[in-house]
């Protein structure tokens, strides 16, 4: 990432506008939403690829990203536990998920996305969304860390001041990144 910020290819500050749409960024880091965003903004003739997040050349193993995964909770004051229970297993039905997949565009916590039949016809209609499902498995939520916030914050400081800025080698920066949240985590007992 170091060298894809130094060469211009990613964007140091935030701009108007959609810039990637513009032909200003040549890449963007984002998730399954932005391709209906591409297919709703884009030019007719734009051009675009999906590709997985980079990594060393040398790194072997699966490469894990963050989802924001929701719960499901039914509360046991509720007047309609059979309905509520009904409705929960359906959300997670494969039913539900390809609905999801048609209507939003969102790849559902599932494995074997693009072998599952109920999910086939979808990826032939939209091959960019492959990339996506070949990732799902390797997709882990936040746990719920109460100091989750600050402990992101200062993972973001460090990593703009090495990768971004150049000020540190990403080693210091992660040395440094871990003493923080050390601290933070000691305070907050």
């Amino acid at each position: 990432f170091q060298t894809m910020y130094r060469r211009g290819y990613m964007p140091v500050t935030q701009f108007q506008g959609d810039q990637f749409l513009a032909e200003r960024l040549a890449t963007q880091i984002s998730g399954p939403w932005l391709v209906a965003h591409i297919q709703k903004f884009a030019p007719a003739d734009f051009e675009y690829g999906i590709m997985p997040i980079p990594k060393p050349d040398d790194y072997q193993g699966a490469v894990y990203t963050y989802g924001d995964p929701k719960n499901i909770s039914i509360f046991n004051t509720t007047k309609h536990p059979r309905a509520a229970w009904q409705f929960a297993k359906w959300l997670i039905s494969r039913h539900a998920d390809q609905r999801l997949l048609e209507i939003c565009d969102q790849i559902p916590m599932r494995k074997n996305l693009l072998s599952d039949s109920s999910f086939i016809a979808y990826f032939k209609a939209k091959p960019q969304m492959k990339m996506f499902a070949l990732q799902a498995p390797f997709t882990r939520g936040v746990d719920g860390v109460a100091d989750l916030k600050e402990i992101f914050n200062i993972i973001s400081q460090e990593y703009e001041a090495s990768v971004i800025y150049g000020r540190r080698p990403p080693e210091e920066a992660i040395e440094r990144a871990a003493k923080r949240v050390k601290v933070i985590r000691e305070w907050n007992r």
